[in-house]
């Protein structure tokens, strides 16, 4: 049986980490990626339209999407914040791409987290972030009307 990646943690933390044989390794992002891609077919969205949404050049998406390019940690966000994943999926996501968590002891990433409890949209969590002082996820997304 595999143990989950909080407990992989908690083991290495208390000084006894676990064999690879409970381990179920990640193996290439290519599940995750095949399941934001199905999530976008089922958000309504064509994948054009889900790049303009998240302000990234389509050829860009199309390019993660097949494993030739990576997103940056923001740009990553925004693609989850519009396919409306939970707080727990997105950090979940986030480490298996592999890009830090969100770290509630940063101020930038605490009201990040603020705002994903909050279900706000991309748009209102870059306003929260400019009124605070703090480089929203998609600088062009903040331009938007």
């Amino acid at each position: 049986m595999t143990i989950i990646t909080d407990d992989i943690d908690k083991f290495f933390s208390n000084g006894t980490p676990p064999s690879e044989s409970e381990i179920k390794f990640n193996q290439n992002a290519e599940q995750d990626r095949y399941k934001i891609w199905q999530d976008i077919k089922s958000s309504g969205y064509s994948l054009n339209q889900f790049a303009d949404e998240c302000y990234l050049h389509h050829s860009h998406l199309y390019d993660f999407l097949n494993g030739k390019k990576q997103l940056s940690r923001d740009r990553l966000l925004v693609v989850f914040l519009n396919l409306h994943y939970e707080y727990s999926q997105i950090c979940q996501m986030l480490r298996r791409f592999p890009q830090p968590q969100l770290y509630p002891r940063d101020k930038r990433d605490y009201y990040i987290m603020l705002c994903i409890q909050k279900d706000l949209t991309v748009d209102e969590i870059n306003q929260e972030l400019e009124r605070n002082g703090f480089t929203t996820l998609c600088p062009e997304k903040s331009n938007r009307n």
